[in-house]
């Protein structure tokens, strides 16, 4: 056996049961994409706070928490 970043377990069967991934690494159409570097690319944006990309029906999306506003920024006069 090699790494590959898989999680398995034996199962009673004598069965590898495979669990997820070590790494946040998932599998699209094929490509193999780090989630993490796509959140931190999108957290580089002054405007979000926080970000979270996940995959849903085989495409990822991503999810932003707008950065948090002052006051004055937040008021007109």
């Amino acid at each position: 056996m090699y790494k590959s970043g898989d999680r398995v377990k034996w199962d009673a069967n004598g069965e590898l049961v495979y669990l997820g991934r070590f790494d946040h690494q998932v599998k699209v159409r094929g490509y193999r994409i780090e989630l993490g570097e796509i959140q931190a690319e999108l957290e580089k944006h002054d405007s979000v706070g926080g970000a979270l990309a996940m995959v849903h029906e085989e495409n990822i999306v991503a999810f932003v928490v707008r950065a948090s506003v002052s006051l004055s920024e937040g008021s007109q006069s």
